[in-house]
């Protein structure tokens, strides 16, 4: 069957449920109408099959093949990925089918195949994590043909990103005069005094480093040629008179670097844009996956140079610890180390608004209801604070116990939540959550050393070893944050729980009394 377009209409089942439906356009002109067994399960129609049927098992065979998955992918709860996929027996290099997914976390529709492969887009909205296994079913591909020219308005056309908005798909550079396209001719003269030897990072020869910059293409494709370590010198000098064209994304990349810090408009460019989605081809060359790969690391180095430019808070570690760090906050300072013990939400909010002074916070999720909704949201405005005026904050979950297990799931998806919502504030100042424990098929499976599973070493004494060891743990899982260790400090009695002259680890202590037979 051929399509011409495919709309979404609000289709409600009496007695059943509404939903949004994918409605296909065909130029049959009978009263019937087809829908996916997606569409049935949305709308509340359960499907049930008595016997496996030798002659239906093959029809299906037929008219759908398999869609799995290329590669193992871990999605966080609350995110999304662009997932590669094979359709399997696909035999045509490059072809539009339509993708019914058997997973409502993937949007069906038409997706242009080429070689066997494409991308979906795959949205976690669950507060689990979710993990594709390789070689796992999401799906069938149907033979339908799509027409090309319908290709700019169907909504259900989601190859390369295009079903996402325009500022989240990226620049689509058509033209030379288009900001950042390679071609691009700056009309204030930005590049008049621009040597190609002002270009960071790349080492040229001679004569070549005073020849003008006039564009970016022109500087890629020399620079492209240069910065290769596979050939010598002179047949370097070679591939440019005769006019060959290697490109290379890391030359573009620094070639960006240098528009960016010398023009407005590149500067406004880079700014106004998170990827290249398109650029037409140059000179017969197509430079999108080159584009986009250099303009990708050139974000994510002003983004690096953003946060190490901000002022980072300074000041001493406040570990708000669960009740098992009751002696270690008795105990008083740890060096540079303060802990205090947050049983409640309430009790969590009083220490940090204590800590407005500290530099790093490291917070250990009480396994408790919240209570008071305001309580959070307080919560929620001392960290975004905390991260805005340069300081660190470190998350982690109280550990697992048999004894707490059912309590300790509970909790999951507020902590998840928590995480989420501080997450979102990374931009301000690091925010580095430490747990890495999804649940599977209802099966909760734990990281070696994560610190919800620092518990599992112990028996059911929670005493102050239980605390130290997960601070260490949470210590080992963010090395970003640069904590102190505790482990430096193990040798020092705890004041509140031994005699005065030490016990058993204090070095600075009394000479021990004499023995009578040394009397």
């Amino acid at each position: 069957m051929s399509f011409l377009g495919a709309v979404y209409i609000n289709a409600e089942l009496e007695g059943g449920n509404s939903y949004r439906v994918p409605f296909h356009i065909s130029a049959d002109k009978t009263e019937k109408i087809i829908l996916g067994t997606n569409a049935l399960n949305k709308l509340g129609v359960k499907i049930s099959i008595s016997k496996n049927d030798e002659n239906s098992v093959a029809q299906e065979a037929v008219s759908g093949r398999k869609v799995v998955v290329v590669g193992r992918v871990y999605i966080p709860p609350l995110d999304s990925a662009w997932v590669q996929v094979r359709c399997e027996d696909e035999e045509e290099e490059t072809v539009d089918r339509v993708i019914w997914p058997n997973t409502s976390n993937i949007t069906p529709g038409v997706y242009r195949i080429r070689g066997q492969s494409t991308t979906l887009s795959v949205v976690n909205d669950t507060d689990q994590s979710l993990i594709l296994k390789e070689g796992e079913n999401v799906g069938k591909w149907g033979t339908e043909k799509w027409h090309q020219r319908w290709d700019e308005i169907n909504p259900l056309m989601v190859d390369n990103k295009e079903a996402l908005s325009k500022d989240e798909r990226g620049a689509v550079i058509a033209s030379a005069s288009d900001k950042g396209n390679v071609q691009f001719e700056c009309a204030d003269g930005c590049f008049k005094d621009v040597k190609l030897g002002d270009i960071a990072g790349m080492s040229l020869p001679g004569a070549f480093a005073r020849k003008p910059f006039t564009d970016v293409w022109s500087a890629w494709k020399l620079c492209s040629i240069f910065v290769r370590a596979d050939i010598t010198l002179p047949q370097k000098i070679k591939l440019h008179k005769d006019g060959a064209v290697c490109l290379h994304a890391e030359a573009l990349r620094h070639i960006l670097r240098l528009a960016y810090d010398r023009c407005l408009d590149w500067t406004e460019f880079v700014c106004s844009n998170t990827m290249i989605e398109k650029h037409a081809a140059v000179e017969d060359n197509c430079i999108v996956d080159f584009y986009r790969s250099a303009f990708k690391s050139l974000k994510e180095d002003l983004s690096e140079e953003e946060k190490g430019d901000r002022r980072k808070k300074e000041g001493p570690v406040g570990y708000a610890a669960p009740e098992a760090a009751a002696l270690l906050e008795r105990d008083g300072p740890r060096g540079n180390l303060i802990t205090k013990v947050t049983q409640s939400y309430a009790r969590l909010r009083e220490v940090l608004a204590t800590w407005e002074k500290f530099g790093t916070w490291i917070i250990v999720y009480p396994m408790v209801d919240v209570g008071e909704v305001e309580v959070l949201k307080d919560i929620i405005n001392l960290v975004k604070n905390h991260l805005e005026e340069g300081g660190i904050v470190v998350t982690a979950w109280t550990p697992i116990t048999e004894q707490n297990l059912s309590k300790w799931r509970a909790m999951i998806e507020l902590w998840n939540t928590l995480d989420a919502t501080f997450q979102r504030f990374a931009a301000a100042g690091p925010m580095i959550p430490t747990a890495s424990s999804p649940i599977v098929d209802g099966k909760l499976f734990l990281e070696a050393e994560c610190p919800e599973g620092s518990a599992q070493f112990y028996k059911t004494y929670g005493g102050v070893s239980a605390a130290k060891h997960l601070y260490d743990a949470i210590r080992k899982k963010a090395p970003s944050a640069r904590l102190p260790e505790m482990a430096n400090l193990e040798n020092v009695s705890m004041g509140a729980s031994t005699p005065r002259r030490g016990g058993m680890w204090e070095r600075r202590s009394s000479p021990p009394r004499k023995q009578r037979r040394q009397l």
